[in-house]
């Protein structure tokens, strides 16, 4: 069978299904914003307990996974492509079984089968980012108190006004401040004339993300200039537009992405944040304990257990409860475990960086800018990619 005889039906089919598996929008429960302001209370009076997440019921249809499982053992054969959709349609049918798994303890063992890979090079890879955060923890960031953590990034509640919790610290949505993230995140997506709307997100974990069409900014959350520099570099670069380059590409795997490919996006986003400097040890801090936190989420450990670990290694009260929040997205609350998909960061990095230095690594960054694009298959990609360049593609400026 030809590759053009199947590969437009193999597009719109997981086009379909990714349309459907919205995993963080799944996990992240509907109370996200005014539980992290009562977690954070209960541990600063000294009787911490467990979060009470809230969520939208699961909006999966169940024969979906039984789809993409089907889809996967049709597409494994057609060489040479075929196996890359079918790793795709696969990931995407775990990640639909986390989603129908939110809220139970199940959530643990299947994000752990989703973001920990099995090979002997994943392991090494993971044992080398475990090294990263273990160095990158050894000492906290410097301050006097607790206003001061350059990444506490504290809430601003409706109703309930926070002064700003550090000197020269500006809103997240302040639409009226020209230095706002949300002010800078649109004026660099209209410089690089990207097709999306920038809207705020209340209960967004991250500061930013990237989604079908619009890029998503954390609401009320308090930032210096340069951490709103260095997330508008992460989102833009990093993802907004690769995300619009893939419009253009001529198979729907650059859109779509490969499995891992959102994965290792994030590592090259860390690696454009080293490059501009932005890299330093707050933000390495940050990244470490966000690492500690998922691996022990995974490992059974519920929000007060990794609060406690954290705050061992040096974090704040706020910056503990933030973290141990976000990567317990998805899990049960009491019974601990979540997604964890922070795990994801660092062996991601590693891996990103061993591919920059290798001989295809001109090729891994230009499928890479072009689209959620996985290290390992992008040289593959490339052979079918480059003879296939829409021209286009030009108009989207570097």
């Amino acid at each position: 069978m030809s590759l053009g005889s199947w590969l437009s039906s193999a597009d719109r089919a997981l086009a379909f299904a990714a349309e459907q598996v919205k995993l963080i929008r799944a996990v992240t429960p509907l109370n996200a914003d005014g539980e992290l302001a009562l977690l954070e209370q209960s541990f600063r009076r000294g009787s911490p307990r467990a979060p009470r997440w809230e969520y939208e019921p699961p909006l999966v249809r169940p024969e979906l996974c039984r789809a993409l499982e089907r889809l996967a053992l049709f597409l494994e054969d057609r060489l040479p492509l075929g196996p890359v959709y079918a790793a795709r349609a696969r990931e995407l049918c775990l990640e639909a079984a986390i989603i129908e798994s939110v809220g139970t303890p199940k959530v643990r063992t299947l994000a752990a089968e989703r973001f920990l890979g099995r090979s002997e090079q994943d392991r090494e890879d993971r044992d080398k980012a475990d090294e990263l955060a273990s160095a990158w923890t050894r000492a906290s960031p410097s301050g006097p108190d607790e206003a001061d953590d350059p990444d506490a990034d504290r809430l601003l509640f409706a109703g309930s006004p926070l002064p700003a919790p550090f000197s020269g610290s500006v809103r997240s949505c302040d639409t009226h401040e020209p230095t706002s993230l949300i002010s800078r995140m649109s004026c660099e997506a209209g410089r690089h004339r990207l097709p999306m709307r920038v809207v705020v997100q209340p209960g967004l974990a991250s500061l930013a993300a990237t989604g079908d069409g619009a890029i998503f900014v954390a609401a009320d959350k308090w930032l210096t200039p340069r951490d709103v520099e260095r997330t508008v570099l992460h989102e833009i670069s990093g993802h907004a537009l690769p995300r619009a380059r893939a419009t253009l590409a001529p198979f729907g795997l650059f859109a779509l992405g490969t499995a891992r490919g959102v994965d290792d996006q994030e590592g090259r986003a860390l690696l454009i944040e080293e490059a501009a400097g932005f890299l330093d040890s707050s933000r390495r801090f940050e990244l470490g304990l966000r690492h500690i936190a998922a691996s022990a989420t995974l490992d059974g450990a519920g929000v007060v257990d990794v609060v406690e670990l954290l705050l061992g290694r040096g974090a704040r009260i706020a910056s503990a409860v933030r973290i141990a929040a976000r990567v317990q997205r998805g899990g049960h609350g009491a019974g601990g475990g979540g997604l964890a998909r922070e795990i994801a960061y660092l062996p991601a990095l590693v891996r990103v960086r061993r591919a920059m230095q290798g001989r295809f690594a001109a090729v891994v960054e230009r499928m890479m800018s072009g689209g959620r694009i996985a290290v390992d298959v992008a040289p593959l990609l490339a052979t079918y990619r480059e003879s296939m360049v829409d021209p286009q593609e030009a108009t989207l400026e570097e």
